[in-house]
Parts: structure tokens; sequence; C-alpha cells
């Protein structure tokens, strides 16, 4: 809030009563004490009688907030504001504020410092004595080098406290929310404000903005929008941005958050808040963008918190981006800085995992397995690290913690979803794990449950696999179909779906689903082996000359197919033609020379060469 100084005031005007505004109405509110806390700098406590002066001016804030909306301030606790520079701007002033003086015990913090004359201060505008930031619960109040009336002060003091409640500025010289005091000292708040301050009088500090509901963000906005092409302080847009994100209105989201930056370019929360919106939307290269920027302003030490997520955050876009170097450095540094942070040691295991580095994916998990017992995203990570590193019980052991915790935190309320794991995705590993075990039965089983969950193509094409390993026919065949009902260009189900009607004596299926294959089949080894079914199928029913004429077509397209060579051997045999069959089985030992089966046939061919 500016200030014009005046020295021209009577001193009667000090002490009459405060005076009432002709349209104040008393609010029909049960009362609400919000305790303060307040943060009190090296330089305030070189003044004398700070906290009696305090004190009086917050009492005074106070009885105007009684009156209009039966809110009263009491004095909670009262700290050291390690301050090293008290003139440095408003923005790190509330920044290192917030960072220091969490909101614990108390509703609102008031930090109170000292801004002095000095050449080198970053501070332009030294009427500035007061900053709070909206819903924020923290304000900034300075005693300034310029002398002011004792009046002018409280009246700044109530003028920022309606900020923190929302309250916007005005030009009505009448209303507490003027910028500008001159001349006369308003006592009381204008109409809109009055309205505003009505609507978020029951407010939560510690929640801010985010804690505010979508139909008071409706409200709220509606009454913001009269203001929006007024001189306006940046703070307004950052609120109005807020309203807007919960409305799900993204495009005027980030227009106000952009224009709060045109007027507090240097703010890292906007920064951050742009940054996470952009993330949102999916646009990745700007959400890098205003992160990255953010990460550069948080500089101090009672930022780190704060840095630390913006990295976490920088790491996710550039991993979405597919810029997996720069997504590792942004977590590494996030994990320096927070080193207890579960979701970034998540973020980093799971970047482990996706560059085949299982062993480093292992380290960061274990380090935090203490502390995350409850979380069966660390669990079910773990699992599919020791999968990745072929230790399958250990991979079963922590696969199935993880489903027990999953299963013990269904329906609870309040557990952060980024700590809980995907069931479908634990069930796909454990089957995995059960089938390099050799447990067939157990693999089923899992790829059953996860298929229930998660009934994507290729989990029930795993499925079908797993029940052609275990010439499970019926379900290969209801597997399979499952998944062409949805892609009908994969040539491997329509091979596992020709096999399992030839297994079941279907061969007219059979025949169509292997015909059907070779439609979407480009690369020749796939038709080779689509040929060579075929030429199996009419094997078997007998028909050589059908078989024949596929098994050559698979040669045709894969010269080294050895099965192919096999096949047609017996076609050979069968038809009574020696010379060509030993003809295939000396491809094959010149593929394979060590081909029992083709040495096999090649010694009868021989011996019956002989008696005859």
């Amino acid at each position: 809030m500016r200030l014009k100084a005046f020295f021209f005031l009577l001193i009667f005007s000090l002490l009459c009563p405060l005076r009432h505004s002709t349209d104040a109405i008393a609010a029909p509110f049960e009362k609400r004490v919000l305790k303060v806390g307040v943060a009190v700098s090296p330089g305030i406590k070189t003044q004398p009688e700070w906290e009696a002066k305090f004190k009086k001016r917050l009492a005074y804030a106070s009885t105007i907030f009684d009156r209009e909306f039966k809110i009263k301030f009491e004095v909670a606790q009262i700290w050291d504001w390690e301050l090293q520079d008290e003139n440095h701007d408003m923005t790190y002033l509330l920044e290192h504020l917030k960072a220091h003086h969490p909101l614990e015990g108390v509703d609102i913090v008031i930090g109170l410092s000292r801004l002095d004359e000095n050449p080198n201060s970053t501070v332009q505008d030294m009427h500035v004595v007061g900053r709070a930031q909206i819903f924020s619960g923290y304000l900034v109040f300075r005693d300034s080098f310029k002398p002011l009336l004792n009046i002018q002060h409280e009246s700044v003091l109530t003028h920022e406290l309606g900020h923190l409640f929302g309250a916007v500025h005005v030009n009505n010289p009448k209303s507490i929310m003027s910028p500008v005091i001159d001349r006369q000292i308003p006592t009381a708040f204008d109409s809109v404000n009055r309205e505003i301050i009505s609507k978020t009088r029951a407010m939560s500090f510690k929640g801010g903005a985010d804690g505010l509901d979508s139909n008071m963000a409706g409200q709220l906005l509606s009454s913001y929008l009269q203001f929006r092409d007024s001189n306006q302080p940046a703070g307004f847009y950052y609120a109005l941005g807020k309203f807007y994100v919960k409305l799900k209105n993204m495009p005027e989201a980030t227009g106000s958050f952009e224009k709060a930056l045109e007027l507090d370019p240097q703010n890292a929360q906007f920064h951050y808040d742009l940054g996470i919106l952009y993330s949102k939307m999916g646009n990745d290269m700007r959400a890098a963008r205003s992160l990255s920027r953010a990460v550069a302003l948080l500089e101090g030490p009672g930022e780190k918190s704060l840095k630390a997520s913006a990295l976490n955050l920088l790491g996710v876009s550039y991993f979405r981006s597919k810029d997996l170097a720069a997504a590792h450095q942004s977590w590494a540094r996030s994990l320096t800085l927070k080193p207890d942070s579960i979701d970034v040691t998540l973020n980093l295991a799971t970047l482990d995992l996706q560059q085949n580095q299982p062993d480093s994916a292992i380290q960061n998990l274990e380090r935090v397995l203490n502390r995350a017992q409850g979380n069966s995203r660390v669990l079910s990570l773990l699992g599919s690290a020791y999968l990745r590193k072929g230790n399958y019980e250990q991979a079963v052991t922590y696969l199935n913690q993880a489903l027990q915790v999953v299963k013990a935190q269904a329906g609870q309320k309040g557990s952060k979803s980024s700590s809980i794991a995907r069931p479908a995705d634990v069930y796909s590993n454990l089957a995995q794990a059960y089938s390099k075990m050799g447990n067939l039965s157990g693999a089923i089983s899992n790829s059953e449950s996860a298929c229930h969950l998660n009934p994507t193509v290729l989990c029930y094409k795993k499925l079908g696999q797993l029940y052609l390993k275990a010439q499970d026919w019926k379900n290969v065949i209801r597997a399979m179909q499952t998944v062409l009902s949805r892609t009908k260009e994969d040539v491997d189900v329509y091979g596992i779906l020709g096999m399992a009607y030839t297994e079941v004596k279907d061969y007219q299926k059979a025949a169509m689903a292997f015909q059907e294959g070779l439609k979407f089949a480009k690369e020749p080894k796939r038709k080779s082996e689509l040929y060579k079914n075929l030429g199996n199928l009419y094997l078997r029913l007998k028909n050589y000359r059908e078989a024949q004429k596929f098994l050559q077509a698979a040669i045709e397209n894969n010269s080294a197919n050895v099965a192919a060579y096999l096949s047609l051997a017996y076609v050979f045999l069968a038809q009574s033609q020696p010379a060509q069959a030993k003809d295939c089985l000396d491809k094959i030992l010149r593929i394979q020379p060590n081909h029992s089966r083709a040495k096999e046939l090649l010694d009868q061919i021989q011996k019956r060469t002989k008696k005859s």
C-alpha cells in the first residue's frame, strides 16, 4: 500500500473514535478469533516499545474487522525473524517469511521489519510499507524511515489484512482498500470488498486459494472481474488465475498468471504455479521453461523445499519430453535438496528401470524402504527391479507385499495417489515372475487378475501366450479372440489362434486364421511362419499337395526356416520321395549341423536305400 505522507492532520483526529462509514452494516456472523504469529526482525527490536505499538495497530485493525465481519486478531506467538537484509524487496521477504515461519499453531503470520534509508536498497518505492499475499496467511509490515503518523501505520495494516481475505484495490478514497491514503483516513470497507471478505472470512489460510471450492471460486471471480482492467497489483492477477484453475478454465488461468508475472517477474511462486499449469495442460516445453525460472529464483536457504518440488516437477516435464538425461539431472538435484523425498526417489527408480539399470533402482528404493512400508509403489518398483535383475523369488516377495498394502488401503481416504501402485501392474509383474520360475498356474492366475483390472490388448495377448504354454487351447482361443475384437492387424495373434484351432481339430478355422494373418504380414520371416503353419495343418490332414505348396512358400520367404524344411521332408517321405526328403534334411544340417531329428531321419533314409 502506498502512502502520501502528510503532517497537517490535527492531533484530535488521532484521538477521536473510529468513524463508521454510512454503508457499513453489522455482519450477521459468528465470532471468529484468528491467532496471529508475529516474526520480528532485528531492526524492529531496536525500536522502543515496538511490541506495544504493534499490538495497538493490530487492535485498531481488529476493531474494524470485528465490526464488519465479526473477526478478531489476537497475538498468539512472537518469534525472532532472522533477516540479514531488511531492505530486500517485498517478494523476497514474503517468501523468506513463509519458509521460516510455517502456519503451525497460528492462523496468520505477520512479519515486522525495518525499512532503512539505504542507497543500495533494492526497494524502489520507499512508500511501500505493507504487502500481503492474497489467501496465503502471510503479511509483511514495515516501519519506514520516512515518518508516518501512527494512524497511517494502522490503516496500512488493516488494508493488508483485507488483502489476506482477498480484498482488492478500489478507486474509492473512503474505502480501506484504496491504494493511496491522502488527507483522510478511511475506517470502513467498500461494498464490493465487504462482500468478498464476507465470503472468505471462514477460510483456512493453510489451504490458501487451492482450498476454495469451485462454487466459491466462481463467486469471487465475478467480484474480481469488475476490477480486472483497473490498476491492480500482481497478487490480484495471481488470485484471478487461481480462480480460473479451480474452474478448469486453463486458457484464462494462463493469461492471468502471465499478467501477474509481467508485474512481478521475479516472483518464483508465480513461475512455479504457471509451470504446474502448463504441465497439467500437457505443454511440457513451456512447463520446463517456467519451472526452470522458478528454480533459478529460489536461492534462499529457506526456499529449499519449494525448490526441490520445482526440480521434481521439472524432471517430470523433461521425462515426458523424452529428455531422460535432463530428467535425471533435475531429480538428482531435487534429491540433494530433499534426500528423504519418496516421490523423487520413485521417479528416479522409474527412470532407472526404463534405462535397464535395476541395480541403481534397487539402491535408491531400499534407501527409503524403512520409511515407506505403507507405500505400495516403492514395494512394487522394488519387485519390478528384482524382476529385471533376474531375482524372481525376491521379486515375488516384494510384489506380494505391494498387493497386501494396496488391498489394505482399498477404500481408505487420504492416501496419496503417488504412493499407491496400480494393482494391474503388480499382477502383471507377478505373472511374469511366476512364468520365469516355471510356476505356470501362478503366472496364469495373476495374468487373469491383471486383465480383469486392465483389459488391454497387450494383457490378453500375454495371457493367451501363457495359456499356449499350458496347452489350454480353449482359453487360448478365448484370449486371442478378445485381442482380435480390438485390433485386426496383429500377425502373432493369428498364428497362435490358428495353432489352437488346429489342436482342437477345428481345421477350417485354423486355416482361416493363418490365411488372415498372411493379409497383414509384411516381414518375410513372419510370412514364412504362417506358411509353415498352414503346411503343417495340411500335412496333418494328409493333403500333401497343399502342404508342399505352403511349406515351399515358407522356405521362399525364409531360406533358414529349419522347421519348414523338416515338415517338407515328412511330406516327401509320405509320398515316397526319399531323394527330395534327403535334400531337405541336408539343408537343415548345413544350417544346424547338430540337428538331431534331421540326422535321425537321414540315417533312416540311408539304411532303407542300402536295403533296397
